[in-house]
């Protein structure tokens, strides 16, 4: 296949629970922070004791989205009026241009928090 072609572009691969369901073409939010306590130490002055604290993780996007299936809509649906939303366990593939997994993010109990379709226009 040329490289120009279309489906070449969307190099991320969604897994929910083990079934492929969507593919990307950009991924963002794949980052952690962890906050540092800064402690003095009594009698000391001259010195603050730096310790580890909680690790607080982004929130997760995925865009330009093409699927054929609706699990992540079905996804997205539960809880809507229940409040019982439903965590699964996903992953996240990043593909070379050969179709070969480079690399591969696992997220646990992770739950859909917005659902954007784009402009539909044929021409772009």
């Amino acid at each position: 296949m040329p490289d120009d072609y279309p489906l070449l572009q969307y190099q991320f691969y969604l897994e929910i629970t083990g079934v492929s369901v969507a593919q990307f073409t950009e991924v963002g939010g794949l980052n952690m922070e962890r906050e540092v306590k800064q402690v003095p130490q009594g009698g000391v002055n001259d010195h603050i004791h730096s310790l580890p604290g909680r690790v607080k993780y982004s929130d997760i996007t995925l865009k330009r989205g093409l699927t054929y299936s609706y699990d992540l809509w079905v996804w997205f649906q539960q809880g809507l009026y229940d409040l019982k939303v439903v965590r699964k366990d996903v992953s996240i593939f990043q593909l070379d241009k050969s179709g070969q997994c480079i690399r591969r993010w696992d997220v646990a109990r992770a739950f859909p928090t917005k659902y954007t379709v784009s402009d539909l226009n044929a021409t772009s």
